[in-house]
């Protein structure tokens, strides 16, 4: 279910809508003047992964003498 961006042409106003079908689409209207042709507008988008693991370095012990953590737990230690 993407949210769209749309700009209204008759007052400039911009907005955003959940649409759940192509039915819902043509439902669309300004909610500041009530106009039904707007425009969909290009919009950024972000997207959320989870946090790289890190591997230890080669040859030596998981931790890296350097940690400047509050706790001073070493990211690198598993």
């Amino acid at each position: 279910m993407p949210i769209y961006e749309y700009e209204c042409p008759a007052c400039h106003a911009t907005f955003e809508e959940l649409i759940r079908s192509a039915g819902d689409e043509e439902r669309v209207r300004c909610p500041k003047c009530g106009q039904r042709k707007v425009a969909r507008r290009p919009s950024v988008f972000s997207a959320h992964g989870a946090p790289a693991k890190r591997s230890a370095p080669r040859g030596g012990s998981p931790a890296c003498g350097q940690c400047c953590s509050p706790d001073g737990a070493c990211p690198l230690a598993e």
